[in-house]
């Protein structure tokens, strides 16, 4: 069992089996898991939040070995946020707008010395790094082309290059070139299901990911948050 999973059984929730945990991409799981977190009256449900995204990690581990810096910096985010979901304060963490407005109220948002590992820091990480899946996705569900690389580095341009250093943007260009082709992907993305349903799959993914994203992108954008260090 994932030390994700084994904190969200202590709070009762076992939306992934131990058999879920280590198989493989299941798009019907992260779609559903995106729809639950956003179960929360006018938030997002952080645990849910963080399950589907234990999920969204396996997305990255199909693009290839060479992103296995981002499926290792994603695993390490979800790690201080579960423990912020497990603390003495955890009733602060239920949701993305208890967790904002407890941290901001603190004055913790404030000192870019406590920044590092507060929760609202963290999750906008990984916030960033939804709209990179949800562009990339977008495209290559629109898209007749075999050749993905251009959709790639354009949803990467646009979206996480904006936070990276021009030595990690020039390494990312060059690991873009190993990825998969369309085809393969869309194998990977969809399992067993037939490949001729896959804007189906995709579109509803896409729905729930969109919904989630403009909801927690809100909840920072109201609290002038959208530019933590």
């Amino acid at each position: 069992m994932s030390y994700l999973a084994l904190l969200m059984s202590f709070e009762g929730i076992s939306y992934l089996s131990n058999d879920e945990e280590t198989s493989p991409f299941n798009i019907d799981r992260l779609t559903a898991l995106f729809r639950q977190c956003r179960e929360v009256e006018e938030s997002i449900h952080l645990s849910t939040y963080l399950l589907a995204y234990e999920e969204l990690n396996k997305f990255f581990a199909i693009l290839g070995s060479i992103f296995s810096f981002v499926t290792s910096d994603i695993c390490s985010k979800m790690k201080i946020l579960c423990d912020c979901v497990h603390s003495e304060n955890a009733v602060h963490y239920y949701s993305v707008k208890t967790m904002l407005d407890y941290e901001k109220g603190l004055g913790m948002l404030e000192d870019p010395n406590s920044c590092a590992n507060n929760g609202s820091r963290t999750l906008l990480r990984l916030h960033r790094a939804l709209l990179f899946v949800v562009r990339f996705i977008e495209s290559v569900r629109q898209s007749t082309s075999d050749n993905i690389i251009p959709l790639a580095k354009a949803a990467y341009d646009c979206t996480l290059a904006n936070y990276h250093s021009w030595i990690v943007r020039r390494a990312v260009h060059l690991a873009l070139y190993t990825l998969p082709t369309r085809r393969e992907l869309l194998r990977h993305l969809l399992g067993n299901e037939d490949a001729n349903n896959a804007e189906q799959y995709l579109d509803a993914l896409m729905l729930e990911c969109n919904t989630v994203y403009d909801a927690v992108e809100k909840l920072y954008s109201e609290r002038k948050l959208l530019q933590l260090p």
